[in-house]
């Protein structure tokens, strides 16, 4: 992969807001992504989602999940059954950092906006305290972020440092993007209805802080 060793004039070209340090890395935009342009805040696509439920009593096992729109990919989630009943029961699930997220009921169809699923029942039924484990692999591929997108890519993690045209493959060279440093914001772009006033606060959680206006010497406010 061919990644440039100068990237644009920053202090001109109105999109670097201040002299904070900041960090890039190279990057695989999704295929089929609509061309993107320097300061398109970039979300990423979570990666595969894998359970495993070693020990239980109970033998019922969980289907498909997938990703809702707020996953937390490289992390694992932890689902535990609270109540036991026959061919029933209900469980919580808790978030990579233990909080938790919602509660749920074995056989119906569990939604939410870190993951979706449905717990089986089987011919043993569940006990109090029986545990699955939910691993996200770390997304690799980046899309413009947009808070409708439901594949993990609703949250900001980085700004693009360079135009990339559409591609109807994934494009793997010359993608560069920040994910720590001082951003203005009118030369940021987001998905749909999205605006910096969704994502500001993300943003600042992770190193990307906004400004509102620009000198000469790349400095804002």
């Amino acid at each position: 992969m061919a990644i440039p060793t100068v990237i644009g004039t920053f202090a001109h070209d109105k999109l670097i807001g201040g002299p904070k340090p900041w960090l890039t890395r190279s990057g695989i935009i999704l295929a089929s992504e609509a061309a993107l342009s320097v300061g398109a805040v970039l979300g990423r696509v979570a990666g595969a989602i894998t359970e495993s439920h070693a020990g239980n009593t109970g033998n019922g096992v969980m289907g498909a999940v997938t990703a809702g729109k707020f996953v937390q990919d490289g992390r694992q989630y932890k689902l535990v059954i609270i109540t036991a009943a026959a061919n029933a029961g209900t469980f919580n699930l808790y978030a990579p950092n233990g909080a938790l997220l919602k509660s749920g009921t074995v056989g119906v169809a569990f939604t939410s906006d870190h993951l979706n699923f449905t717990l089986a029942d089987g011919a043993t039924d569940f006990i109090v305290g029986d545990t699955f484990l939910i691993s996200v692999a770390a997304g690799t591929k980046y899309r413009l972020v947009n808070t409708a997108n439901t594949d993990g890519s609703a949250m900001p993690v980085g700004v693009l440092l360079n135009d990339i045209p559409t591609s109807a493959s994934d494009t793997t060279d010359g993608v560069v993007m920040a994910w720590e440093g001082e951003f203005r914001e009118s030369a940021l772009s987001f998905g749909g209805t999205d605006t910096i006033a969704t994502h500001r606060e993300a943003m600042k959680a992770r190193g990307m802080y906004t400004r509102t206006s620009q000198d000469v010497n790349g400095l804002g406010a």
